[in-house]
């Protein structure tokens, strides 16, 4: 997968495998929205920068060969997930692998443990001490713990510092009832 800039965002291109198109359930400006609803704004980048590597944005993103899903590519928390899923009467969506996520950092009660971990994400990544390197380097190596051959630490860095410096995006809101477009049939 690629990426491209355009007017300072991030697009992702779609991966094309043989005989098969495999679309992005959700996009980077989905996903950045989300986090910042969800997420102190420092640590956003950081998250993001992981994201991007790990599923490209997807919530939906299976690791061929593996048992990989989602956003953070879920692996031995994907059943802490799916019982969080549960017991919450919630659907799979990107905001809610956001919240689980968040939930094992930030709640006295989390879904899943992380031991001394949790304590070590929670103030490291609200830490005006950190820099969004510092900070990605924590999430990788604290959350994500990918094998050393596919970190791409180098990748989440970058990505995350783009992000560091684009605005925060704010939610569109919807258009006023006057430019709302009119029914297709319109009744007798």
């Amino acid at each position: 997968m690629k990426i491209i800039s355009k007017h300072g965002k991030y697009l992702w291109l779609i991966s094309l495998f043989i005989g098969n198109i495999a679309f992005a359930t959700t996009t980077q400006d989905e996903v950045l929205e989300l986090l910042y609803k969800h997420f102190p704004t420092d640590a956003v980048p950081a998250i993001a920068g992981n994201i991007a590597v790990e599923s490209g944005f997807d919530y939906l993103k299976r690791n061929e060969g593996g048992g990989d899903y989602g956003l953070f590519q879920f692996n031995f928390q994907l059943s802490y997930y799916k019982t969080w899923l549960s017991e919450n009467k919630k659907e799979d969506s990107a905001e809610n692998q956001i919240l689980f996520v968040k939930a094992v950092i930030y709640s006295d009660d989390p879904p899943m443990e992380l031991g001394g971990a949790k304590y070590k994400l929670r103030s490291g990544l609200g830490s005006p001490k950190l820099d969004v390197k510092e900070k990605t380097t924590l999430f990788m190596e604290v959350y994500e713990k990918p094998s050393k051959q596919y970190s791409h630490l180098d990748r989440r860095i970058a990505i995350a510092r783009e992000i560091s410096i684009t605005p925060t995006p704010t939610p569109t809101p919807p258009p006023p009832p006057s430019q709302a477009l009119p029914p297709l049939i319109q009744p007798h």
